[in-house]
């Protein structure tokens, strides 16, 4: 027979504690055996840890958490919810101890049984319906409803990290769906639906915002305005390709009007790189659906055309350039500078079309898009050209040539080229073979 002393938290033993123990862990008798737990083996000091032999434990998977839970309250004959065992076990961390802790509490609170809405309650965790109607909502595109949301969650005293969390978490499910991955557990047909309704893309951008928003919810003025804020946030950054139109009833027009915007002609059509056409009159916005592959989500294109002629004024100083355009948009693009989102703009478009200086891009984010940035893109062009230049935009996926793409080529080929003078030096080849040395690559930088 064994004598075995379970000695939990280890660390909090004062030093003489720790010498005190130290002869008999030197010489322990054949038939005893210590097992020293601790969150904190920095702390144990090193004559101790010497002695033992050590084994690492990995925090346990909610799944096999909650799986042992429901086994222990089998054979306790104790009522219960998966869903409750669930919001436990994701509440735990991976600590089974806690779990088990929590576990006895959730028992007493809920008056010898586990249900999940009394686990919620205990734990303060958000009902799983309001990451749903979130995403919802801004499949729909309604702002409205998002900026309710925010307030409902904050009057029913809920936790703003924890229903940032869940959307995260559910956006997670969504995206292992989209990988081609079958989900098996409560709710996958809720999770499945979804998948086929939201873009990866979306995905990725709601997963990346709702992880921020919790971390700076702390920062906000009030909790509802930090909230608000990180929904609306969602909603300004939805992939214009894959974002649905508006609903009639949501009262989000004026801010759909404050997204992409394309200072195209006054009156007459627009043609998109889809083959969409558009009719663009001042000052309203106009949005055309074409035959979409997925029926649950047609593709959309809008085009606003400004309170303005879209001609840009010539200044006075302005280069006249008769020859016109010669077809080279990323080295017209690289001969112009600007400052900040404009820029920007013209590194990274691409260009779709042009006849007598009517020019057609397409950018790859909103921020590119909008009114201020696009003005002073146009307003640049007529400078260059000294003649009056309109300027359609269109948001979409980039894959032509453009002046970023150049300028990373050039950057690459003159680090080759470096490289290679670097490595045929006579000096460094003696090095390499004398002393056996390499060159690093990412060392090497041109100086041309």
């Amino acid at each position: 027979l064994y004598k075995v002393y379970v000695i939990d938290e280890v660390h909090m033993l004062s030093n003489h504690a720790f010498n005190a123990m130290l002869k008999t862990l030197e010489e322990p008798p054949g038939h005893v055996i210590f097992v020293l737990a601790t969150t904190d083996p920095q702390k144990v000091p090193v004559t101790v840890l010497s002695r033992c032999l050590q084994f690492n434990l990995k925090n346990m998977m909610p799944r096999a958490i909650a799986t042992h839970l429901t086994d222990i309250l089998a054979k306790e004959a104790i009522l219960s919810e998966p869903a409750a065992l669930s919001h436990i076990a994701l509440a735990a961390r991976g600590s089974m101890r806690d779990a088990l802790s929590l576990l006895d509490q959730a028992i007493s609170f809920g008056g010898g049984k586990v249900s999940e809405a009394e686990v919620r309650e205990m734990l303060g965790v958000v009902d799983s319906r309001y990451a749903q109607s979130v995403l919802e909502a801004l499949i729909v595109g309604d702002a409205a409803a998002l900026v309710g949301l925010a307030e409902e969650v904050v009057q029913a005293n809920l936790s703003i990290d924890v229903l940032l969390q869940d959307i995260a978490a559910l956006l997670q499910r969504v995206a292992v769906v989209q990988a081609g991955v079958s989900l098996t557990d409560e709710g996958h047909e809720q999770v499945t639906r979804l998948a086929e309704q939201i873009s990866s893309e979306e995905v990725q951008v709601y997963y990346q915002v709702a992880l921020y928003g919790a971390r700076d919810a702390g920062l906000a003025v009030d909790p509802v305005s930090g909230l608000t804020m990180t929904l609306l946030r969602m909603f300004a950054f939805r992939p214009v390709a894959s974002a649905a139109p508006p609903r009639a009833d949501s009262g989000v027009g004026n801010a759909q009007k404050r997204l992409p915007v394309s200072a195209g002609p006054v009156g007459g059509q627009v043609k998109s790189a889809k083959g969409l056409t558009v009719n663009a009159v001042a000052p309203k916005i106009g949005m055309v659906s074409s035959p979409s592959p997925s029926p649950s989500r047609p593709v959309s294109v809008a085009v606003l055309s400004g309170p303005h002629d879209v001609a840009a004024t010539v200044p006075e100083n302005a280069v006249d350039k008769s020859g016109g355009f010669d077809g080279n948009w990323p080295g017209l693009a690289s001969s112009i500078t600007l400052g900040g989102f404009a820029q920007q703009f013209l590194h990274q478009s691409e260009l779709l079309g042009e006849e007598d200086l009517s020019f057609r891009v397409r950018v790859p984010i909103k921020a590119l898009a909008e009114t201020v940035t696009v003005n002073k893109v146009r307003d640049a062009l007529a400078a260059y050209f000294g003649r009056p230049v309109r300027l359609v935009v269109e948001l979409g996926a980039v894959s032509g040539v453009t002046a970023a793409v150049l300028v990373k080529k050039q950057s690459d080929e003159r680090n080759a080229r470096a490289h290679e003078s670097i490595e045929s030096d006579p000096f460094v080849q003696t090095l390499i073979k004398d002393f056996g040395g390499r060159v690093l690559p990412e060392s090497v930088r041109s100086n041309e």
